[in-house]
């Protein structure tokens, strides 16, 4: 029988996610996928390729758009932002970390049982897409997971290959999405038949009884002859009424009333004009009753600025907290863009060891003396010698790997500094401190040396990027980085 991943798959992609956005997470439930699921969505395509040594197979990772900026709003730092119902550069980026992530985390837990009918595994991205929910065609072994993070429910969907479904029994064996409105239409559907059959029965016998008592023609025109007479009695009403309301003058225009002139002249018997005049009150002017507020608002109406209601000035401040927002997101990540996590970095010709083989170790940090940038020391408990990798893929399991910590994302400049110390198995990691901020580990190195070398170039390069030297062990790691 083979081995069954069903459940070591999505708890995987929940577990992966509540250490990188340092939230809890629970997988809620597992169900087949519906189209239904993808209508007016726009979701973001992953294609990893997993290499095992008796099978190779391509899983297809879905991230619908309001899971995918909810999930990167907390990444950085801003779950209360709106969640957007398109997918852009930065957004796209930050969930190929994350499925590299979830990736990396599932090979090493593989390679740990050790499955004998599917052996040891590494795995490759091989494309990243935008596409249309209302475009996607075929469901078939596409499986939905709805993960709770912090009692917000998020969708995401795996779709396996036909060659991996023996080792998803259970998964296979899910039911479909399900949608309430389906079991309703379906009895209200049941229930019109039924009635439609009892009102047949009804009336079939009432029909041959009368059918026989009177021809069709006499029923016909009696009928006739009453809507002839309905109408005619109700026009001959309309027209009654029509005529009671002329003569009462309903229909007449008001009378208009000419206004009252008060100096006006009125005529009497002995043919005397009398005319009265209306004495014009003086007004008695003083500043003190001048209202300076209603004034100014006068005056501002005259100018040729626009004038701003509150409203307005609130939706100004509050698109600019937005601009800011949008900022800071392009900050963080102007060196992540377009960078994904499982490009090798040694120079050409030398071997490479992938990040998801390496063991997973708790960083001893040890921050070297800032007047002494140049040769930094490292304290450790027990100094153990360093570990050649040349011929083996994994690092063992009791040494301690050499890091460099940073506190920017600075990808590109990291890259090109690790290029230059010439290490054949460094590389760059997005960890979590023990805060749960976001932090760079680069490493790990073959010696001491190296990693010193390559935290004096990050300082010279930059002196406002703070570095910290530490040694690594595999548990530790784990925890950290999440592999």
């Amino acid at each position: 029988m083979a081995s069954d991943l069903s459940k070591l798959i999505p708890e995987n992609l929940s577990i992966t996610l509540g250490a990188l956005l340092a939230k809890d997470t629970k997988l809620v439930e597992c169900t087949k996928t519906d189209l239904r699921d993808f209508e007016n969505s726009e979701l973001l395509r992953i294609d990893v390729e997993f290499v095992f040594d008796k099978l190779t197979s391509i899983l297809s990772y879905y991230i619908p758009a309001q899971s995918a900026s909810r999930i990167f709003n907390i990444m950085m730092a801003a779950p209360d932002a709106d969640v957007l119902t398109k997918i852009d550069d930065d957004t796209a980026d930050a969930m190929a970390e994350f499925i590299s992530n979830t990736c990396g985390g599932l090979v090493t837990e593989i390679n740990s049982i050790q499955f004998e009918d599917l052996g040891k595994s590494k795995f490759n991205i091989k494309h990243k897409e935008i596409l249309d929910g209302n475009s996607i065609e075929s469901i078939e072994n596409t499986y939905r997971f709805l993960i709770d993070i912090d009692g917000v429910e998020s969708v995401l969907f795996t779709k396996f290959e036909e060659n991996f479904n023996e080792f998803i029994t259970e998964l296979t064996q899910t039911e479909p999405t399900f949608y309430p409105e389906e079991e309703i239409q379906e009895e209200t559907e049941e229930e019109i038949e039924e009635e439609k059959e009892t009102v047949d029965a009804k009336t079939e016998a009432p029909i041959e009884e009368t059918s026989t008592e009177e021809p069709d023609e006499n029923i016909k025109n009696k009928k006739f002859k009453m809507i002839i007479i309905t109408v005619s009695a109700l026009i001959a009403t309309t027209i009654i009424v029509a005529i009671v309301m002329y003569m009462l003058g309903i229909f007449d225009s008001a009378p208009i009333e000419k206004p009252k002139d008060t100096n006006s002249t009125e005529e009497i018997k002995n043919n005397v004009d009398i005319v009265q005049y209306e004495a014009v009150k003086k007004v008695d002017f003083r500043m003190s009753d001048i209202n300076i507020q209603r004034l100014n608002n006068k005056l501002e109406l005259l100018t040729k600025y626009q004038i701003l209601t509150q409203e307005e000035l609130e939706t100004q401040a509050q698109e600019e907290k937005q601009r800011i927002i949008q900022l800071k997101k392009e900050q963080l990540l102007i060196e992540f863009a377009k960078q994904n996590k499982e490009e090798p970095l040694a120079i050409e010709g030398k071997e490479t060891i992938p990040v998801t083989n390496l063991p997973q170790e708790k960083i001893e940090q040890q921050t070297p003396p800032a007047e002494k940038v140049s040769t930094p020391t490292l304290i450790e408990e027990n100094k153990v010698q360093s570990v050649e990798v040349k011929n083996s893929p994994m690092i063992e399991h009791n040494s301690k790997l050499k890091f460099v910590l940073a506190n920017s994302l600075k990808y590109k400049l990291f890259k090109e500094l690790v290029l230059q110390t010439n290490s054949t198995q460094a590389r760059i990691s997005i960890c979590n401190n023990d805060n749960g901020k976001t932090q760079i580990f680069i490493g790990p190195f073959e010696n001491e040396e190296l990693q010193i070398k390559l935290n004096t170039l990050i300082r010279e390069s930059n002196t406002n990027i703070e570095t910290v030297i530490a040694n690594i062990t595999q548990e530790e790691f784990n925890t950290k980085c999440n592999f």
